[in-house]
C-alpha cells in the first residue's frame, strides 16, 4: 500500500469553515501545493478544499454542515453520485498516501496537520506509517521512508554515546 496517513476530526467552530478555508487557500499558495475548493450541493453534502502536494495523493480537508471531516470521494467516483448516502461512520476516515511525495513532502505535511489540529480542531486524530506524527522525529521518519543514510546512523550513534559494539550498518533503497 505505502506509506500512508490517514485522519480524522471535527472542526472546533463549523461556522468559521470560511476563515479556514482561506487560511488554507493562503498556506497552498505560499508553499506551492495545488488545490481546489469543493462546494457543497444537491449532490456533493461536503464542502472544503482537495490539495494535492507535487506526488502526494490529494489531501482532502472537507467538511459536513456539522464540522465533521468526511471522505468526499465516494461522491466523486461513482457513476451515480446522487443515489449516493452520507455515512458519517464509514466515511469519517480520510487516506492519503504519501509515499511517491518523498519525506519532505511528507514531513511538510505532516507539520501542515499539526498547525491545523492546534488552530481549528475540537478534535483530531491522524496515524502516520512513518511514525513522524506520533514521535516528531525525522530519523524515524527517515528510516519508515527507507532512505537513512550511514552517516546519519553514525551521526546519531556518537552524538548519543552509545556505541557499545561494533556498528553493523544496513542500507535499504
Amino acid at each position: 500500500m505505502g506509506l500512508t496517513i490517514s485522519y480524522r476530526g471535527t472542526l472546533r467552530k463549523p461556522d468559521e469553515l470560511e476563515l479556514f478555508l482561506e487560511d488554507i487557500a493562503d498556506i497552498c499558495m505560499e508553499i506551492g501545493w495545488a488545490s481546489m475548493p469543493i462546494h457543497r450541493s444537491n449532490i456533493m453534502p461536503v464542502q472544503g478544499v482537495q490539495i494535492t502536494p507535487a506526488g502526494s495523493e490529494s489531501i482532502w480537508l472537507t467538511f459536513l454542515p456539522n464540522g465533521r471531516l468526511y471522505d468526499p470521494t465516494h461522491f466523486i467516483f461513482t457513476r451515480h453520485p446522487d443515489k449516493e448516502v452520507v455515512d458519517e461512520e464509514k466515511h469519517k476516515r480520510i487516506f492519503t498516501k504519501t509515499q511517491y511525495a518523498g519525506v519532505d513532502t511528507h514531513m511538510a505535511i505532516i507539520k501542515f496537520f499539526r498547525y491545523l489540529r492546534m488552530r481549528y480542531f475540537e478534535d483530531f486524530e491522524l496515524r502516520d506509517d512513518s511514525q513522524y506524527w506520533e514521535t516528531n522525529d525525522i530519523s524515524v521518519c527517515l528510516k519508515n521512508f527507507g532512505v537513512i543514510s550511514e552517516s546519519l546512523i553514525l551521526e546519531s550513534i556518537i552524538i548519543s554515546g552509545k556505541r557499545s559494539s561494533p556498528v553493523i550498518v544496513s542500507l535499504t533503497i
